[in-house]
């Protein structure tokens, strides 16, 4: 038996068993072996069940980086892993980029949870606690990584074809998810490819297709006086004219209301932001643009630098830029506040992280415990 010792369960595909699996036949061919994780936080057994699907994704996985190593493949490649780089001060991606220690590092998604339920961050990002996985989050990432492979397509044609789109939704689908949600996995398969299928046909079938400027690109950005913004930018295309375009995939299933689409535009100003301070592009972005896909609309804004004559779809990015480092700030100092009682140890974590009800307190995965929820779900 291969015994491995965790604190929390790693949901989703995790690489790790069957990679551990390999060695132990390699070791001891003539044995019969069995991966257990031990999950101590959730007192919990499991006995790893590694599917062929997986051992062959190791496989290729293990060979792309041997490959790459025998190559000499050893261009640099931004991530979030920058962060604690021995190297970064040489590298080639963050010349001219400094950043003061001590800064609170953020994304955007992270600040979130917090403005929505302080417990919740607390398990997540202070106890380390891995959330489960959920169908909304899998679809989501499905096909934002069809569209990452779609929009660095490198093939002999001048326009791919809706079929290679399809195919790469099915190479990166995710199941993960959907059995904890108690939800049809094949519905959801069926309602992205919908989304995909309306993409092309709008977006691709009848334009000249190019391929993105940059496509996950990761970037930094100190704002206010202790915080530092991280992110990736799903997309930033080049025009015909030499402007540039921010684009944000959204899978969400409602149209958003005036108040997450005004949370749609600070981010979007963030990002507009990061490329003109990170120097992400050129010339910053002229055009920030949201794909709805649900609805198969794509909206878009364009930055005003005066703040003067705005138009419908302009935002004042001054303003906007002043809200995120208000926000920001704010956020630090409420988070740091939060610690400091957490660490005291005279207080409980509820009491130094409070719960706080909010949209999403019925799909939260430590809801069970939470005073608020319980109270809130009584009957009356």
């Amino acid at each position: 038996e291969s015994v491995i010792y965790r604190m929390s369960r790693p949901w989703g595909t995790d690489l790790r068993p069957a990679l551990f699996l390999a060695a132990a036949k390699k070791l001891f061919p003539f044995r019969r072996h069995k991966i257990i994780y031990y999950y101590l936080r959730e007192n919990k057994k499991v006995v790893c069940d590694i599917k062929k699907d997986i051992t062959e994704k190791l496989n290729l996985m293990v060979k792309s980086v041997a490959t790459g190593i025998v190559k000499g493949e050893f261009s640099p490649d931004k991530g979030s892993w920058c962060a604690i780089c021995n190297f970064r001060s040489s590298c080639s991606m963050w010349v001219g980029f400094k950043v003061e220690r001590g800064r609170f590092r953020l994304s955007y998604s992270k600040m979130n949870v917090f403005l929505n339920c302080p417990r919740q961050y607390r398990f997540i990002y202070v106890d380390k606690v891995r959330t489960k996985p959920h169908s909304f989050f899998s679809i989501g990432t499905s096909i934002h990584e069809a569209f990452e492979s779609f929009y660095d397509y490198d093939g002999i044609m001048k326009r791919p074809r809706m079929g290679y789109l399809l195919r790469l939704l099915k190479a990166s689908w995710k199941s993960d998810g959907y059995i904890e949600d108690g939800v049809n996995e094949q519905e959801y398969y069926k309602k992205a490819e919908k989304m995909i299928k309306n993409y092309y046909k709008t977006f691709v079938e009848k334009k000249k297709y190019k391929k993105a400027y940059k496509i996950e690109e990761y970037f930094e950005l100190p704002i206010g006086k202790k915080g530092l913004m991280t992110g990736f930018i799903d997309r930033l295309d080049e025009n015909e004219d030499g402007s540039y375009e921010i684009m944000d995939y959204k899978t969400e299933p409602k149209w958003p209301d005036e108040k997450i689409m005004d949370d749609h535009k600070l981010q979007l100003t963030l990002y507009w932001w990061a490329c003109k301070e990170g120097k992400l592009t050129p010339v910053p972005p002229a055009a920030l643009s949201l794909f709805m896909l649900e609805f198969d609309k794509k909206v878009t804004f364009y930055p005003n630098i005066t703040g003067s004559d705005l138009k419908k779809d302009d935002i004042d990015i001054n303003k906007m830029i002043n809200e995120n480092i208000a926000l920001v700030d704010k956020t630090v100092e409420e988070i740091q506040k939060c610690m400091a009682l957490f660490r005291d140890g005279g207080n409980s974590p509820d009491e130094a992280f409070p719960p706080k009800e909010n949209t999403w307190c019925s799909h939260c995965d430590f809801r069970l415990d939470c005073q608020v929820f319980m109270r809130n779900s009584k009957p009356a």
